[in-house]
């Protein structure tokens, strides 16, 4: 999952080069980083990975937990959290990032989760795009504010 997570990473440090007062970390730091919580969430009951292969090469993947619903909404319990969804840049555009999103929610499905959610970067507009192609809705803005500290 290495190169394809730096892969994803390189992505979205060039969408958002800074953010919270620093620069983006090196590829191999946040790969360290990101398995470590990897290997947490994978660890939950009912969590899973998804690996995207053509060829026989591994071309994407998807990490995803299952959690609690919204506290302020009465709504389905549980939802799926897809952590990561990522595809190496020379797959990207062919429908294998379709695939592996309709795999997600047949997953979810068959462990008896209704809806899944995810968090696109500010800036990352053909995400939005292909995920509201899949049909899904945005319904929160995360918003990050600095304490003057």
């Amino acid at each position: 999952m290495a190169p394809l997570y730096k892969a994803l990473h390189e992505h979205h440090a060039a969408i958002r080069p800074a953010l919270a007062g620093g620069g983006a970390r090196d590829a191999e730091e946040s790969w360290r980083r990101r398995r470590d919580r990897y290997r947490g969430w994978l660890a939950q009951p009912g969590a899973f990975a998804l690996l995207a292969r053509r060829g026989g090469e591994a071309v994407g993947f998807a990490v995803v937990t299952i959690e609690d619903g919204f506290d302020s909404w009465r709504c389905v319990d549980p939802i799926g959290e897809v952590h990561d969804i990522a595809l190496l840049p020379e797959a990207r555009g062919g429908g294998l990032g379709g695939e592996l999103l309709a795999r997600v929610a047949d997953e979810l499905a068959e462990a008896g989760v209704g809806y899944y959610r995810l968090l696109v970067l500010d800036g990352n507009d053909d995400a939005v795009r292909f995920y509201q192609g899949a049909g899904m809705e945005t319904v929160v803005h995360q918003m990050l504010g600095r304490t003057g500290g």
